[in-house]
């Protein structure tokens, strides 16, 4: 086999292994976010902002995500 032919198999399966790690993280985010509710003990400041930073970290690894839907969440 050739130097470059091992350098393209090592980077594909690279890839491949980081695109399943990434699906599995946007796939824990969803659930997390689909789940959330806020608890009796929580302050709404506190549920806001971890609606918040699910919602960027969605966004960060590419996931659209409607306003509406946010806004449904928080209310």
């Amino acid at each position: 086999m050739t130097l470059v032919k091992e350098a393209w198999d090592a980077h594909h399966s690279s890839y491949e292994g980081d695109h399943k790690a990434k699906m599995v993280r946007l796939q824990t985010l969803r659930s997390k976010f689909d789940t959330l509710k806020m608890k009796d003990s929580e302050s709404i400041e506190d549920y806001f902002n971890w609606v918040v930073f699910i919602v960027n970290q969605l966004k960060v690894k590419g996931e659209m995500i409607e306003d509406q839907r946010i806004i449904e969440k928080i209310l």
